[in-house]
């Protein structure tokens, strides 16, 4: 009896470890810099995306791909930019694989969608992944959102996803843009944005494993 109440027990420790087993993901940084006013398409860059997930990470995956205007009055770099993201988030551990995509650019991109065009300015991500209730897990409003976009007790959350693109009952997935929210005419400069993202992020972590 003690030797089967062992098995479980060690059985179970396992399954919890490999539960909330998967340390955040970085891709190299593209030697490509996307040039200021360049399109992107929005079902290209799930194509895309799709493609590269299936490659390097496991079906419950999400993918965030930040674009760095290194030419903003902000003169962040995408190396130091990432070097935040590891400090922040180096012991980090859930049950879901995060991947981390930073791309440089000289200026605002342009994300297409049908009618739609979307700036993307200074330090703004593409949101992706396959399973939409993983999507609904990490972000929206309440407690049940890893990160909640409303409001916080201290003041008012500073970023918001806009859903751009949702293909519903394809294997095609789902497509959100990560941006700061639009404060009067245009997007406040905030010097700390990349310590700001970093603590938005690492809330995907804290997760208690079961």
């Amino acid at each position: 009896m003690f030797v089967i109440l062992s098995a479980i027990t060690y059985i179970r420790a396992v399954s919890q470890s490999t539960h909330c087993s998967y340390p955040p993901m970085f891709n190299q940084i593209p030697t490509k810099v996307l040039a200021y006013g360049q399109n992107l398409m929005a079902l290209d860059m799930m194509y895309f995306y799709s493609d590269l997930l299936i490659k390097s990470a496991p079906k419950n995956a999400v993918l965030f791909h930040f674009f760095i205007d290194e030419n903003s009055s902000l003169k962040k770099k995408a190396e130091d930019f990432v070097q935040v993201l590891k400090d922040s988030l180096s012991k980090a551990k859930t049950d879901i694989q995060v991947v981390f995509r930073v791309q440089k650019t000289t200026g605002t991109l342009f994300l297409n969608q049908g009618q739609n065009k979307y700036p993307i300015i200074g330090m703004n991500a593409l949101v992706y992944s396959k399973d939409s209730l993983l999507l609904r897990s990490l972000f929206g409003s309440g407690n049940k959102a890893r990160i909640d976009t409303t409001n916080s007790k201290v003041r008012k959350f500073n970023h918001e996803f806009i859903p751009i693109q949702l293909v519903s009952g394809s294997n095609l997935g789902y497509l959100f843009l990560f941006r700061t929210r639009l404060i009067g005419a245009g997007f406040a400069c905030n010097p700390n944005e990349d310590k700001e993202i970093a603590s938005i992020l690492k809330l995907i972590y804290k997760k208690k494993c079961k």
